[in-house]
């Protein structure tokens, strides 16, 4: 009896896993396979929509993924809450959580170079952070008595309270979880009022390239709209190109860097953003691929078989794409409320006007020192509205190139021409000089004969 049933239970299993094997074959003969067809359903885009959240005046092409609202929040409060004197120190993971916050604003009136100030701060906000680091370890134990902690470990305990996932206090593998964010306040009012030289144009150069001009506030997330900035990795200008990156776009070399121009650098910005969007087909991930690149994000999309930006961030491990990828989006919409609502943030700001000039062809290339000689046109005007020069042109060291347009101030295009001519004339006569002394050289080791005889 016994052996009837052990040999019914071996015939079933081995129908069972012919069953599988079987279904396993038709699935991937017929069925949808998600390296091959990645299109979504339309009941699938539904789902997906209700998970953004849309403010009131906020654009719709822009949703707030309601993953994310925690996110934009706290990126709100860095750009116009806390200032660089000022220290966040908060939880990577859940952004709502702030564990401390530490004020340097004292080490002004210390008698200390800025380095040693920066080290100051490195090292106290190191030791809070390892202090918290430590609280969260302990406080994913499994044996955890909750009667038995401190008073700072209960608050950090009833932080947590409400969020239901079972390893809300497991620090992450490379130990960055607890994170000191320093605040931006000063630094996005400076770049709101220069920005106002410059976003205008921009803004009309977006519409032009038919994107949404709300995309010109990604330099502040990128610059604080600051065309000076460079980065370790040797990003430039506001918009931060990469030389590997704005090559495509731009001229970049020892004479001249278009990264540094914030109008040239955004028709490459418009280039690159447009190439972005129609090959990743929504905006939320189009401008995390500016940080984190578009083809990256693409391996990402079909990695987690996924477009919703927070189902990326949640499910693709990959150690470049780190936290300032997954909050590339989120500071962008912070920045693009704190920019259009700055008065209610900052109160009234005076913002620079829009820069007017002319742009003139350099038809030969010429030392700025003679421009500044010749054309009325001083060598600080030059180096404002021509960012793209780099410093031995500026000193005169090198030439502007031929074919460069130059942007002169507003109404000395006259001034320039009249200039322009007698800069050629001169440059011709030492041209004819050097010949002369060329030739007279010659003489002097060939003799008057018109030919040598061997």
């Amino acid at each position: 009896m016994a052996r009837k049933i052990i040999k019914k239970a071996y015939n079933f299993n081995i129908k069972k896993r012919w069953y599988f094997i079987a279904l396993m074959v038709f699935l991937m003969t017929v069925g949808i396979r998600p390296d091959e067809n990645f299109d979504i359903s339309a009941q699938e885009q539904e789902e997906s929509d209700a998970d953004y959240f849309v403010e009131e005046g906020q654009n719709a092409i822009f949703p707030i993924p309601t993953e994310l609202k925690e996110n934009v929040e706290f990126w709100k409060k860095i750009y116009a809450k806390y200032t660089s004197d000022e220290v966040v120190i908060h939880d990577g993971r859940y952004m709502g959580i702030t564990y401390s916050y530490l004020d340097f604003a004292y080490l002004k009136d210390e008698n200390l170079s800025e380095r040693n100030k920066e080290r100051i701060k490195e090292r106290k906000s190191k030791e809070v952070k390892d202090y918290y680091k430590k609280i969260l370890i302990k406080l994913s134990k499994k044996d955890l008595n909750v009667e038995n902690l401190s008073d700072e470990e209960k608050r950090v305990y009833e932080m947590f309270r409400s969020i239901e996932d079972k390893d809300k206090f497991v620090m992450d593998r490379r130990g960055k979880r607890v994170r000191a964010q320093s605040g931006q306040k000063d630094f996005f009012i400076k770049g709101i009022i220069d920005s106002g030289e410059y976003l205008s144009e921009m803004e009309r150069i977006f519409e032009e390239y038919d994107l949404p001009m709300e995309l010109t506030r990604l330099t502040f997330v990128e610059s604080m709209f600051n065309p000076y900035a460079y980065s370790k990795s040797g990003a430039a200008g506001v918009w931060q190109f990469l030389k590997a990156t704005g090559k495509r776009y731009l001229i970049i070399n020892n004479i001249v860097d278009e990264r540094r121009d914030p109008l040239l650098a955004t028709i490459a910005a418009s280039k690159f953003l447009t190439k972005n969007y129609e090959s990743i087909g929504n905006w939320p991930l189009a401008i995390t691929a500016y940080n984190h690149g578009p083809n990256s994000i693409i391996k990402a999309m079909k990695k987690t078989n996924s477009t919703h930006l927070p189902e990326i961030i949640n499910n693709y491990n990959q150690r470049r794409f780190g936290f300032a990828s997954k909050n590339f989006y989120a500071e962008f919409l912070a920045a693009l409320d704190v920019v259009n609502n700055y008065k209610s943030y900052f109160g009234d700001i005076s913002i620079k006007q829009p820069l007017k000039f002319d742009v003139v062809q350099i038809e030969k290339s010429m030392f700025l020192r003679d421009i500044e000689r010749y054309c009325s046109i001083s060598k600080d005007e030059i180096k404002k509205l021509n960012l793209a020069l780099q410093g031995d042109v500026i000193d005169s060291r090198v030439y502007i190139p031929k074919g460069f347009a130059l942007r002169i101030p507003e109404g000395k295009k006259e001034a320039f021409y009249k200039g322009f001519e007698v800069i050629t004339s001169k440059y011709s006569s030492k041209k004819e000089n050097k010949k002369t002394e060329a030739s007279d050289k010659l003489k002097e080791i060939l003799g008057d004969s018109k030919g040598v005889s061997f």
